[in-house]
């Protein structure tokens, strides 16, 4: 299972719409592209280390709670970067023996940590399930939750990749079926009309 599709699985488990889940997505994606172990790039640059290395060192605690969390480094899947965030982070993680990588933990940590904005969880519970309630929680999540520099302009930014994301989701896919006649004639079409009413075409022989 891809990151992605484990995002998905998870967020889909809470009881969110697809309009929710792809408003999240939206922005784990432009965060981390889906990546737990991510490390801001200003971080990698400046640490000498690759986002596994840093995993390791604050895995081994030979990076502690208190450097993790004061580095000014955004680090995992929504790029926590303020002390008390990350030090929150370590403590769901670390000090309960699982990797501060761990993608479910930090799904847990998220999505508790998100209970705390009533405007997030305002759009979140009443998002209809179209492009635009996928549009609406990308942008109150970005603006809100995330809150990076022009907020208001990656806002918008995601909200329109959450509406990709959802027509891409809820279009539906035909699938081409080729029904071999030659024997019974009539059974063949109506086998035919039955699979193209639920939308399959069908290709007769």
């Amino acid at each position: 299972m891809s990151n992605i599709e484990h995002i998905r699985s998870y967020l889909t488990s809470l009881g969110y719409n697809s309009a929710v889940t792809c408003g999240i997505l939206a922005n784990i994606y432009k965060e981390s592209a889906y990546n737990p172990k991510n490390l801001q790039q200003t971080g990698e640059k400046k640490l000498g280390m690759t986002d596994s290395q840093y995993t390791e060192k604050v895995d081994s605690k030979e990076y502690d709670m208190n450097t993790f969390a004061h580095d000014g480094f955004g680090y995992g899947l929504v790029q926590w970067t303020y002390w008390s965030r990350k030090e929150a982070l370590y403590k769901k993680t670390i000090s309960k023996g699982k990797s501060i990588g761990d993608m479910d933990a930090q799904l847990a940590f998220m999505t508790s940590e998100m209970q705390g904005y009533p405007k997030l969880m305002k759009a979140i519970n009443e998002a209809e399930n179209s492009e635009e309630g996928a549009y609406n929680v990308a942008y109150v999540m970005c603006t809100i939750y995330e809150a990076p520099a022009d907020k208001e302009k990656r806002g918008e930014e995601r909200g329109k990749y959450a509406k990709e994301m959802f027509h891409e989701l809820e279009q539906p896919h035909k699938s081409y079926l080729i029904v071999d006649i030659s024997e019974n004639a009539d059974e063949g079409k109506r086998i035919s009309q039955a699979l193209k009413a639920i939308g399959y075409d069908c290709h007769i022989e």
